[in-house]
């Protein structure tokens, strides 16, 4: 590490904000990629049953704590079920043992507290021109606190030290989806 940049970079911090107590300074940003449904820590299983009349889709999902390198929850968990045609009476389940929602409309994009653990959700609509095509379903989550990876850092010097090391990993943004999504 080069640390007359780093001292620079701190100098100019303290410059814009004298009145800050400490400056935070990212380190290290990787990315990692490790393949096969053990590695991923929210695993989904996504059933289709499409007719003329009637589209349902379940999508069972479980906590795969060894996937991370210390088990944490996962935060902002999303569930996006693209929905690329016109529909009527689009009923959302949360979990097992919730009650059916009525959605005559799309479901706005706002966040939505997600079922921990394992379950299934539900969701099930009236297509208005013929079969609905399955399509895939994706799922967004933040964690702080673990790493996929397992990867640690130590800074080793005498003369400086880290005061605060965050670890966090976030899914990527699900895109190519036209229509709406439904949100659980």
């Amino acid at each position: 590490m080069n640390m007359a940049a780093l001292t620079g970079h701190l100098q100019k911090q303290a410059e814009q904000s004298p009145a800050a107590s400490y400056y935070n300074v990212a380190l290290l940003k990787y990315q990692f990629s490790r393949l096969g449904p053990g590695s991923a820590p929210l695993r989904l299983c996504v059933r289709w049953d499409c007719s003329p009349g009637a589209t349902r889709v379940n999508v069972e999902y479980g906590y795969n704590a060894g996937a991370l390198a210390l088990p944490v929850p996962l935060a902002n968990v999303h569930v996006l079920l693209p929905v690329d045609e016109p529909v009527a009476n689009l009923r959302l389940q949360p979990a097992a043992n919730s009650a059916p929602t009525e959605q005559p409309h799309p479901p706005k994009k706002t966040p939505v507290l997600f079922p921990p653990g394992c379950g299934r959700l539900s969701a099930s609509w009236e297509p208005l021109c013929g079969p609905s095509k399955p399509s895939p379903v994706a799922a967004q989550f933040s964690s702080e606190g673990s790493t996929l990876s397992g990867v640690e850092v130590e800074l080793a010097s005498a003369g400086y030290r880290m005061s605060l090391v965050k670890k966090r990993f976030a899914t990527g943004t699900a895109g190519g989806a036209r229509g709406y999504l439904c949100r659980w």
